[in-house]
């Protein structure tokens, strides 16, 4: 693996060094505020002009939508600046000009022989494609991690085997938030007289209410009982949606995965119970609930190959099962 390490002077290797090719790895290290994203826009412009890729087959991600927005506006400055310059060396204006302390013209004057006799075919050549990425840029994948996962499997859903439609992106901040206001419309809805713990919460306001059931969500994303308390607070249609985020958080709980399985159509409800099969590979409960599925959609030849499916695979998990007892 090639390394950088951004946060000293004498790095190991320099982003002019690292190997670009398929299968290679680079691993850059950095503390905040030492060049990251500056490493990664000098990257990309290798790429471009090294590998010849155009944007839509670099891919560059990030976490948060933040991040994601600030990478994507020093590429294209990043891709811009050396348009300019590309322009500006084969008009004779003049040569690469280089900010104090950085070393990405140096790199495009090496390539380009701005300093002498300049390389025009080359410098043309890159232009034309520098061009042509400024003009690409909108449809390149940079992103966070949870939109390109989301891209990709809806570009390829047979190969994914997800449905088509994937539904919205809901960030964890508003599910709380409607988690918050449904606990609150139904303390102060409440057609009884309210108990001690439910007065506290309710003579606390809301925002207090808010800010405890965050930091709740926040600290304690593994509580079984607390997704099972949200859950309850919602609808078929939200609880499904905060079911699919709670076994992400809690994928032990047998529970929350059959009861987001009742709550799916059949095909997704396939794909949950098969998820649920690999987070609990000793529970037959999920092989009879795959099973049930299928019964309930007359497919008895499915109910068959189900149950010695799950014959099979439990009893490589040392669970014994009787099959006459269990097909009952």
């Amino acid at each position: 693996m090639s390394r950088i390490d951004a946060t000293t002077s004498s790095a190991p290797a320099s982003w002019r060094d690292l190997s670009l090719q398929d299968g290679g790895r680079s691993l850059v290290e950095a503390s905040a505020g030492t060049g990251k994203t500056w490493t990664i826009s000098v990257l990309y412009l290798r790429l471009l002009l090294e590998r010849e890729l155009d944007p839509t087959r670099i891919v560059v991600t990030t976490f948060s939508e933040a991040t994601a927005q600030e990478l994507r506006e020093r590429i294209r400055a990043r891709v811009v600046w050396a348009t300019r310059q590309a322009r500006d060396v084969l008009g004779g204006t003049r040569t690469v000009a280089t900010a104090p302390g950085e070393t990405d013209g140096d790199w495009l004057r090496d390539r380009w022989n701005a300093g002498a006799a300049a390389d025009c075919a080359r410098i043309e050549a890159d232009l034309n494609r520098l061009r042509l990425a400024e003009a690409e840029l909108d449809r390149a994948p940079i992103g966070t991690l949870h939109a390109l996962c989301r891209k990709i499997l809806a570009d390829f859903p047979f190969d994914s085997g997800v449905a088509f439609d994937l539904g919205e992106l809901i960030p964890n901040e508003a599910l709380q938030a409607e988690l918050a206001d449904d606990l609150w419309r139904r303390l102060g809805q409440s057609p009884h007289e309210l108990r001690e713990g439910d007065q506290a919460w309710w003579s606390g306001g809301r925002r207090a209410l808010d800010a405890v059931l965050r930091k709740a969500l926040t600290l304690i994303p593994n509580s079984e009982k607390l997704w099972k308390a949200a859950v309850s607070l919602e609808g078929p249609d939200d609880a499904r949606i905060m079911l699919s985020r709670a076994v992400e958080c809690v994928p032990a709980s047998l529970d929350m995965w059959l009861a987001l399985a009742r709550l799916e159509s059949y095909e997704n409800a396939q794909r949950v119970l098969n998820q649920a099969r690999v987070a609990l590979p000793t529970e037959a409960a999920v092989w009879v609930a795959a099973a049930k599925l299928e019964e309930a959609q007359g497919h008895a030849d499915m109910v068959e190959r189900v149950v010695a499916r799950a014959l099979k695979s439990l009893g490589a998990q040392q669970v014994m099962i009787d099959r006459d007892a269990w097909m009952k």
